[in-house]
């Protein structure tokens, strides 16, 4: 959802749950000007439809209430900044003492030219012109600080490099969903370049199944000595667990998109 911020074109994602993560992120959006459609699927709960209009943003102050209890809301970071050239955005979680998790996410922002201020539990970032492109080496993998870097880096001038990016699925469906909008992206291994672009276009994207919640329900399964049947998951996603569960002498029988 973060990532529709970086085209003035809808933006259309299908398979999306109907979560309080999902509804808080989209009045963050509204919030900011986007114009926010969520479609329930009466027959299936989980395949939702939501369209994102990001292309009369006209506010770059985010809402203290909301993003506050978004962990989420951190994303909006690196796109708002790369298109707009300012945000102001707060804690996720409120206000941090000492080390925060936020720091990866700003370190890097500011080695691409941001100007990152951080007032009580206000974050306030701007870039005069274009963000730029650098090598980014994260010191521990992040999926949060490589998604936010990726995004950031998909409008900034020059090349990116991100080392020891994080490269779960949701990463990757995330790459995917931003080559399909325009951007000029590559991945080796844990390193990940992203060759910034004048703009991206709206696209239709089909969100991949969230692996946590299917190995709980097949973990839950297997606790209750019950029989279990998941359907519309990525096999490739959830390999290692269930190599996992067959360790331990679960029965698993794998079809095409469920087990």
């Amino acid at each position: 959802m973060a990532a529709s911020l970086l085209s003035s074109f809808p933006v259309i994602l299908h398979n999306v749950p109907d979560l309080i993560d999902v509804h808080l992120m989209s009045k963050l959006l509204e919030s900011l000007g986007a114009k926010v459609n969520f479609t329930h699927n009466k027959d299936y709960k989980a395949n939702h439809t939501l369209k994102v209009d990001c292309g009369n943003i006209n506010n770059h102050v985010m809402s203290h209430e909301t993003a506050s209890k978004l962990r989420a809301s951190l994303l909006m970071l690196g796109p708002i900044l790369s298109r707009f050239g300012k945000i102001t955005t707060v804690f996720p979680g409120g206000c941090n003492i000492g080390k925060r998790p936020v720091d990866m996410h700003i370190k890097a922002l500011e080695e691409m030219g941001a100007k990152i201020e951080v007032e009580g539990c206000n974050i306030i970032a701007t870039v005069k012109g274009k963000l730029q492109g650098k090598e980014v080496t994260l010191e521990k993998i992040s999926v949060g600080a490589t998604e936010n870097i990726i995004m950031a880096a998909t409008l900034a001038e020059g090349v990116t490099i991100i080392n020891n990016a994080a490269t779960e699925p949701e990463v990757l469906d995330l790459i995917e969903f931003l080559k399909k909008m325009g951007a000029n992206i590559e991945i080796s291994d844990t390193r990940i370049t992203i060759t910034g672009v004048e703009e991206l276009n709206g696209c239709v994207h089909k969100i991949i199944p969230d692996r946590i919640e299917a190995g709980t329900y097949a973990l839950t399964a297997i606790i209750t000595g019950g029989k279990l049947e998941l359907e519309g998951i990525s096999l490739s996603d959830i390999r290692c667990i269930v190599n996992e569960l067959k360790a331990i002498g679960a029965n698993v029988e794998l079809y095409n998109e469920g087990l």
